[in-house]
């Protein structure tokens, strides 16, 4: 019975594994989210809502993963009368992980944010001299003689850097437990996010 030289068989077995290797490694994964967003800028905008999402990744190794990422937060209370402050965000980002059962991970990409700000603006009757004549002019909302309420919406779009860190905890052979935190940072804001997923690895 003739048997493989040693060099032979090592390769052989090698290539076995990575075979089987290949067959069981994930190619992604897909979860929802559910967190805090706590944002501060530098023109006093300071709050705090919850907020949630999703997740998508594509496995381009063991290590190494495209991650896509969707994110509603609540409204931000900025002042009297219903003003609100929102930035809803959707970006990708090269997700790198590290051990092979409980996997930490670091991420980094960036974010188009989409901010959503809306206001009350109120209008009175006021007499301007040398006129006589009382036109409408803008007031504040808590003087007595307001005339007129209108709500102002207002949205733009901005880039949002961000970097971020969680663990991959299984819970099952396909389930797993993801608590993350994740920093968004811009010219003149700064949010932060502590949130955790439950996703499915496919």
């Amino acid at each position: 019975m003739h048997l493989p030289s040693l060099p032979t068989a090592a390769a052989l077995l090698l290539l076995g594994a990575a075979s089987a290797g290949a067959q069981t490694a994930s190619r992604g994964y897909v979860a929802v989210k559910g967190g805090v967003n706590v944002e501060r800028a530098e023109d006093n905008l300071r709050g705090t809502s919850l907020g949630g999402g999703g997740l998508a990744g594509v496995n381009i190794s063991k290590a190494w993963a495209v991650e896509a990422e969707f994110w509603l937060p609540g409204a931000i209370d900025t002042g009297p009368f219903e003003s609100t402050h929102r930035d809803t965000l959707f970006g990708v980002g090269a997700r790198r992980s590290f051990g092979t059962r409980v996997r930490p991970h670091a991420v980094v990409g960036a974010h188009v944010g989409r901010t959503q700000d809306q206001f009350t603006t109120c209008t009175a009757l006021r007499a301007r001299p040398p006129s006589p004549q009382p036109t409408a002019v803008v007031v504040s909302c808590d003087e007595p003689d307001v005339t007129e309420r209108t709500r102002q919406r207002h949205s733009s779009v901005s880039l949002f850097p961000f970097v971020g860190g969680g663990v991959q905890i299984p819970l099952g052979e396909r389930i797993v437990l993801i608590p993350d935190v994740r920093l968004e940072l811009w010219l003149t804001s700064v949010i932060v996010r502590p949130a955790l997923a439950i996703g499915f690895v496919f």
